[in-house]
């Protein structure tokens, strides 16, 4: 899902940022980063915990050391 906030805009599927410089040069291109995981506005907390904390959590509970396995 493509989200835009003026010069902001966020891949949810792609995992990417792109920002585009509103004081830029004509021409420039815009910068793009990429992240395992990227969250809209619209997201909601219990979404951000199920994907980044509960795998963690449920490790601990089953007595493996709480690091996270993201590398």
């Amino acid at each position: 899902m493509l989200i835009s906030y003026g010069s902001l805009q966020i891949d949810e599927v792609r995992g990417s940022v792109t920002v585009q410089n509103p004081n830029a040069s004509q021409g420039e291109p815009p910068k793009q980063f990429t992240f395992d995981t990227v969250f809209g506005a619209d997201c909601k907390q219990v979404d951000v915990y199920n994907e980044v904390a509960r795998p963690i959590v449920e490790s601990v509970l089953e007595g493996y050391n709480g690091k996270s396995f993201i590398e």
